[in-house]
């Protein structure tokens, strides 16, 4: 049976490899963007604190 489009974040869609794949680019887009938004927070800070 054809899978409808509701369910195309479910294992009949994506395979347990694929989804584990998708995870971990989540997590490093996540950790680039906390180093990002530090980075900023120091620039930041640095020209508040005068």
């Amino acid at each position: 049976m054809p899978c409808t489009g509701h369910c195309r974040l479910t294992t009949c869609r994506v395979s347990r490899h694929q989804f584990i794949v998708l995870i971990a680019h989540a997590a490093t887009m996540t950790q680039m963007m906390e180093g990002l938004v530090h980075e900023i927070d120091l620039a930041f800070g640095e020209v508040g604190s005068e």
